[in-house]
């Protein structure tokens, strides 16, 4: 768990590169090292309390939860992403701690893209990227045609 925020679960046969960029990625993405330049704005300690403050709770499910699971796991392919299904199972209503442990916010994280781009700020900045996908997915199937664009928008300051 980093910084009481982020949990970040590798599957068997991650590597400590892995782990490190990860870790890394997740302190910055929130800013444990409470570095002044990682402050977007005044009132915002880290980019996902900002990310929370400028997106919003769109529409009713993303409720700027404190609590974000990374899987990293082998992908085959650089890339990650998140799974409206993870979170919108309840729809209207939000995750309980009832809920399935799968029911919340998680990052599927590919070891494949940090092996090609190792920065934990590159890996910080797919935190930011995939966040701002599960604000937009309450939206539903309407979202599709801002998603990358509001995702890319949003990673550039970062």
């Amino acid at each position: 768990v980093v910084g009481g925020l982020i949990n970040v679960w590798l599957e068997a046969g991650a590597t400590d590169l892995h782990e490190d960029v990860s870790i890394k990625a997740a302190n910055i993405y929130t800013n444990q090292y409470d570095i002044g330049e990682l402050k977007p704005a005044p009132g915002s300690n880290s980019w996902m309390e900002h990310e929370c403050k400028i997106m919003g709770s769109m529409p009713f499910m993303y409720t700027c939860s404190n609590r974000v699971n990374i899987l990293v796991q082998k992908c085959g392919v650089e890339n990650a992403w998140v799974m409206q299904s993870d979170y919108l199972r309840n729809f209207p209503g939000p995750a309980t701690k009832t809920s399935p442990s799968n029911f919340d916010i998680v990052f599927y994280m590919c070891q494949d893209l940090i092996d090609a781009n190792p920065n934990p700020y590159a890996a910080a900045t797919t935190f930011a990227h995939e966040l701002a996908h599960v604000i937009q997915g309450g939206f539903g199937f309407s979202f599709n045609t801002m998603t990358e664009g509001g995702a890319t928008w949003l990673e550039g300051p970062l």
